[in-house]
């Protein structure tokens, strides 16, 4: 509000001074078009902005505040996909050497996307084990995946991780599956990208210290059991790994975004033009 009476002020002055509506407004078209050629946008759109607020009538100067407006527009998101560019580029460089460290598996036919493990998780290498193990997906989201395996179903439902006196614990989760096989009963409960209740940036942030693992079903049953080290670097990998994917993932977004506004800009532009014509 004070801006604005302010801006009223000098348009009085200007007024006092005998000049016309058009000419108090070129001063402000003048001053945007300086502060654009600074690379100070936000001025810049501040100071068209104003000539519609205080001299509405000054049409020509509006035609120049609006032509404006879309080099502001254009530039500005010009800057931001060479900005993504760069942050997309230093992402690559991060993880392209880490995904050698996993193993990469896709079913061409029944998958769309692949995921990566660590290579001492799999399954095959791990019968009757009761352990956790991750993967991460192709867009970065890491999922934790609870086996138990006993005479009897347990049909836990969520995850306690404790080191010392402090844990993280998973909400319950309703992403789990069971089966018998030779009198054996096993459980695998999925802990959800996003829906872990911090499990996996817990075991990433103790990877180095003995991280306990306990197991809750819904009628208050309990498993206990230590954590291999090699599942503690397995998932705080994995973890690193996610978290960059996700990173390169959010910058892919912003760039699309500001590609699709620059076309829409750019089409402006060209129909503006066209229309000057």
């Amino acid at each position: 509000m004070k801006k604005y009476s302010f801006l009223v002020i000098l348009a009085l002055l200007f007024t006092a001074c005998g000049e016309s509506v058009e000419e108090q407004a070129q001063r402000y078209i003048d001053r945007a078009n300086q502060a654009f050629q600074a690379e100070k946008y936000s001025e810049a759109k501040q100071l068209t902005d104003s000539v519609k607020i205080l001299f509405p009538k000054a049409f020509e100067a509006r035609k120049q505040g609006i032509k404006l407006m879309l080099q502001v527009e254009e530039a500005e998101q010009l800057r931001t996909i060479e900005y993504e560019n760069s942050m997309i580029a230093a992402c690559n460089e991060k993880i392209e050497p880490l995904k050698k460290r996993f193993k990469f598996e896709k079913d061409e036919k029944y998958q769309d996307l692949g995921l990566y493990v660590v290579a001492s998780q799999v399954p095959e290498k791990n019968v009757g084990v009761n352990y956790l193990r991750g993967q991460v997906d192709e867009l970065g989201r890491l999922v934790i995946i609870s086996t138990y395996s006993a005479s009897s179903y347990m049909h836990h439902r969520s995850v306690r991780v404790v080191c010392g006196d402090v844990y993280a614990e998973s909400p319950v989760s309703d992403d789990f599956y069971e089966f018998k096989d030779l009198g054996i009963c096993y459980e695998k409960c999925n802990l959800k990208f996003g829906q872990d209740g911090g499990v996996a940036a817990f075991i990433a942030m103790n990877k180095e210290r003995n991280i306990q693992v306990i197991l809750k079903a819904a009628d208050g049953k309990t498993y206990k059991y230590s954590m291999r080290p090699a599942d503690r670097d397995a998932i705080a990998s994995l973890y690193e790994l996610s978290t960059l994917i996700t990173e390169l993932e959010d910058h892919k977004k912003i760039k699309e975004e500001a590609v699709r506004r620059l076309q829409f800009t750019q089409s402006k532009m060209n129909t503006q033009e066209t229309v000057s014509e």
